[in-house]
């Protein structure tokens, strides 16, 4: 299901460019001849709108594709979190759909689904700005982007501040972004047959270019915040044990643990025989020699036959 979501802006532009016309010739009068009046598909400039197989492609696939992007989809995640907003702190529940309002405050766990919306008003001002030209799909783009901005900012849906500041940063680096290339167009704001054009272009990319470094050095910035070092320096003294650990096959460990236990075992088992073994030589008489002993036995024998 996570994997669904990654694939909604491809397919939200794929059902949105069944729909994308562009008007070529206009209709004349004689003895002029218009060889293609009408609207025709920007994806096959040869087929016209509405007309052959392509009012097949959007009637049978383009409507449903819609519908389900724009309507079924926001519409089945709202009613789905709202029906199990006391269960956003189960296990289970949270294992298995936490994607969908992890990122979110409890009380906008609903928020992934304007974010369908979003996505959907974006690729629409990318694919429909065609029929408008450049300079007006800059406009449209730059609208759509200001929306999001102003959502963000004031509904605040993220659960952690850094979350939120730099989802605000990149739209608006994105609208700087989209402003400055605007006016580079040469029918904006600064026409290409200006003389000073040339400087403006430099000094406008210069900026474009400051203003995205300091965005990623924002984001690098908390990012270090957010690191536990002690944490992390205690993980990289034990890593290489670790590896080694895991790298090695079992009967490599099994060995290397015998040899560190049997010194260990062999002292606790040589230690008490010892130990017995000297308390026993302490008990036990003199041993005697065997001359000693045969002296004796005759010197018995003597007394005996007197």
């Amino acid at each position: 299901m996570v994997a669904t979501f990654l694939f909604i802006p491809s397919v939200a532009r794929t059902a949105l460019s069944l729909f994308a016309c562009v008007p070529l010739d206009k209709a004349s009068s004689e003895p002029y001849c218009a060889a293609a009046v009408g609207r025709y598909w920007v994806l096959d400039m040869g087929q016209q709108c509405f007309e052959g197989y392509h009012a097949a492609w959007a009637y049978a696939l383009g409507i449903p594709l819609l519908f389900v992007l724009a309507v079924a989809l926001p519409l089945g995640i709202s009613l789905f979190m709202w029906q199990n907003r006391h269960n956003l702190t189960v296990p289970w529940f949270s294992r298995h759909y936490g994607f969908l309002y992890r990122q979110y405050r409890p009380s906008c766990c609903y928020w992934e689904a304007v974010v369908v919306l979003q996505t959907l008003l974006l690729v629409a001002a990318g694919v429909f700005g065609v029929m408008l030209g450049p300079y007006y799909q800059a406009i449209v783009m730059n609208a759509a982007l200001a929306l999001v901005f102003a959502l963000l900012l004031v509904v605040q849906p993220h659960l952690h501040q850094q979350t939120g500041t730099v989802a605000l940063q990149s739209i608006a680096c994105l609208l700087v972004t989209g402003n400055v290339t605007q006016s580079l167009l040469p029918y904006g704001v600064v026409s290409s047959d200006d003389t000073q054009f040339e400087t403006y272009g430099v000094i406008m990319g210069v900026i474009v270019l400051l203003v995205n470094l300091a965005f990623l050095a924002s984001v690098l910035w908390q990012l270090i915040n957010l690191v536990d070092w002690s944490r992390w320096w205690a993980g990289m003294h034990a890593a290489p044990q670790q590896i080694v650990t895991r790298a090695l096959p079992d009967c490599c460990l099994q060995w290397k643990q015998s040899q560190q236990q049997q010194p260990v075992e062999l002292w606790h088992d040589i230690l008490p025989t010892a130990s017995r073994s000297i308390k026993g030589m302490k008990r036990s008489p003199p041993v005697k020699s065997t001359d000693a002993q045969q002296v004796v036995a005759d010197q018995q024998q003597s007394t005996a036959r007197v």
